[in-house]
């Protein structure tokens, strides 16, 4: 019997572990644009979201990077190399579209 609780006791403890680590926040909360963003249109420009990270590139790689933050409505880039921007969008399914803003991409964009 006293074999019995002390099994019981560490299974208990090994469950609330378990919970406790499940429960844990590693860092990369995901957002809804999370992913790589095409655009169809023959521009070959996408936009891959990782947490609050973004890389936009084209065929030949990687063409400014940053953070970003976004509301219902719009979405903030903070780049590495070419300043702030905020563009309107919308988001529906696998279709982003981002207003046209002089000297930024725009356009529809597909989730890959």
């Amino acid at each position: 019997m006293k074999n019995l609780r002390k099994t019981i006791g560490v299974i208990a403890i090994i469950v609330v572990i378990g919970f406790a680590l499940t429960g844990c926040d590693d860092g990369s909360s995901k957002t809804k644009f999370e992913g790589t963003w095409r655009n169809p249109a023959g521009s070959n420009i996408t936009f891959t979201f990782t947490g609050n990270s973004y890389t936009q590139s084209n065929n030949n790689g990687a063409i400014n990077s940053g953070t970003f933050t976004f509301t219902e409505t719009t979405i903030t880039f903070v780049s590495t190399n070419s300043g702030t921007w905020t563009q309107g969008y919308t988001l529906s399914g696998t279709t982003l579209t981002l207003q046209q803003i002089p000297g930024r991409n725009y356009g529809t964009f597909v989730k890959q």
